[in-house]
This record gives C-alpha cells, sequence and structure tokens, in this order.
C-alpha cells in the first residue's frame, strides 16, 4: 500500500472520499452542506498525508566532477 500512495497520491483521496459518497447514498442522511463539508475535510486531511509522502527529500551535495585544487600559500618572509 505505501508504494502505491506513493506513485498515485491521488487515489487515497479519491477511495476516501468515494466510500463517504457512498456510505451517505445508502442511508446516512446528511444535508448535501454536510456532505460537502465532510468530503472538504477529508480532502484536506489526506493532502496534508500524502504531502510528506510525495514530497522529495534532500540529498547529500554530489561531489564536483573536476575539483580544483587549492592554491599554494605563500608565507610572509
Amino acid at each position: 500500500m505505501n508504494m502505491t500512495v506513493r506513485t498515485e497520491p491521488a487515489l487515497l483521496t479519491a477511495l476516501v472520499q468515494a466510500s463517504i459518497a457512498l456510505v451517505v447514498s445508502f442511508g446516512l442522511n446528511l444535508s448535501p452542506e454536510q456532505v460537502g463539508a465532510i468530503l472538504a475535510l477529508t480532502a484536506a486531511a489526506t493532502a496534508v498525508f500524502l504531502r510528506r509522502q510525495v514530497s522529495p527529500v534532500p540529498s547529500a551535495p554530489e561531489p564536483a566532477a573536476n575539483p580544483q585544487p587549492a592554491s599554494p600559500q605563500i608565507a610572509d618572509a
């Protein structure tokens, strides 16, 4: 499941919202405003969760291809 969430993050949001719509259509008595509020809340909650799942993680900087040698230090006489 974790890999599916990472490759298809909208799938989780759609699944949650479709499940809510299905429960409401089969008898849960809610007004259209309540359904809209619940769907908006679930979209916001899953967006916060999904943001952590799909955000890139900073990696270590790659070494330079042609590093420049340090210039020699000239000692004061």
